[in-house]
């Protein structure tokens, strides 16, 4: 046991426009099972695009509801109708048929329109609102897939939100103390920089305009003297065939350390399923510098710099082998753990999930 110690209407057409034209494309494969699926944004709405023995599947998964005219689908350079029964059913559960709404269903038969499917084409989904004037050619895809039977799926982008430019949404939150920040955090709203105790802390994301922040940033920890203090975010993933790789960003930046092959003080911990990974053999850092990984999480290393001083890590990027998971469906979770003193401050920065 550790001792205890001490906008307007231009504006926001142009917003819009940099939503869609930052919307990335995906490659899917049609095999004779379910084999991957896709979760996917309008600026405000989330679906799943998944592939069957013979179909394309869209469901909507939440947020607002788009008109059935919005919605564009191409296969092989082909328009579809989506009023062609012959080729689309339309699975719709809420009521309002003129609408794409949660929980209703899409279902592209495209072997049916192919015949059979014996070389490769494209599936293009395309999402034009017909609210908004489009001034610009930016073409708005939100997802390709590619349809050659029998083959392996490959990779694909299955992890909701990973740069958090949609805040919290895919992701779950818990802490074990009300004090505890666990927010997505927008530097074009706070500014670059923030002043924490008369240090000026950088608030800039590894990419795009947010990232999470989970820990003491705000406040000083509040639990009782020498008691764990718990952060944790998580969200279920299903592992395409093919993975490799899952990788993140993280920056830890406050006053308090780790030390090494001890359960203290301030580190965080990265959970497959409810266990921690194997942190020396499953996991790589491209930046070990100031850093402790042992058996027991990441933290700033005691040696480099005892508790009491700030520091900024800068961002690193943790790479971890999920080769073994690939196909599975898993709870991939990110704790970390403060060893209450109420005097140090420690929070972990985290940004661009990904699985290649």
């Amino acid at each position: 046991m550790m001792p205890k110690r001490g906008i307007g209407p231009v504006a926001g057409l142009i917003i819009f426009m940099l939503i869609i034209a930052s919307l990335t494309v995906a490659v899917y494969t049609l095999s004779p099972k379910l084999v991957s699926m896709l979760t996917r944004h309008t600026p405000n709405t989330i679906f799943n695009i998944y592939t069957s023995q013979e179909d394309v599947i869209i469901e909507h998964k939440g947020g607002d509801s788009i008109p059935y005219s919005d919605l564009r689908v191409k296969l092989a350079n082909k328009a579809i109708n989506l009023s062609n029964s012959d080729y689309v059913v339309i699975l719709d559960t809420s009521g309002n048929s003129s609408t794409f709404d949660v929980m209703d269903k899409i279902i592209i038969k495209c072997c049916k329109i192919l015949g059979s499917v014996n070389k490769t084409v494209k599936l293009e989904i395309i999402y034009v609102p017909s609210s908004v004037i489009l001034v610009t050619s930016t073409v708005n895809t939100l997802c390709v897939v590619k349809l050659s039977q029998g083959e392996s799926p490959e990779t694909a982008e299955v992890i909701i939100n990973g740069g958090f430019e949609k805040g919290i949404i895919g992701w779950n939150i818990s802490a074990t103390h009300k004090r505890a920040t666990v927010k997505v955090v927008n530097s074009s709203v706070e500014g670059e920089t923030i002043n924490i105790l008369g240090v000026k802390v950088n608030n800039t994301p590894h990419s795009g305009n947010s990232y999470l922040v989970m820990g003491y940033r705000e406040y000083r920890e509040d639990g009782h003297a020498g008691e764990h203090e718990i952060v944790k975010i998580n969200i279920t993933l299903t592992i395409p065939k093919d993975a490799k790789t899952l990788s993140f960003w993280f920056r830890l930046q406050g006053w308090d350390s780790k030390i090494k092959n001890a359960d203290a003080y301030d580190y965080f911990k990265i959970l497959i399923n409810g266990k921690d990974i194997d942190y020396i053999n499953q996991l790589t850092l491209d930046n070990y510098t100031g850093l402790v990984v042992d058996k027991y999480g990441i933290g700033r290393d005691n040696t480099f710099l005892p508790w009491g001083h700030y520091w900024d890590s800068g961002w690193r990027k943790a790479t971890i082998n999920i080769s073994k998971y690939a196909g599975k469906t898993i709870d991939f979770a990110i704790v970390m753990r403060f060893f209450s003193d109420n005097i140090a401050r420690t929070w972990l920065c985290l940004d661009d999930f990904s699985i290649e």
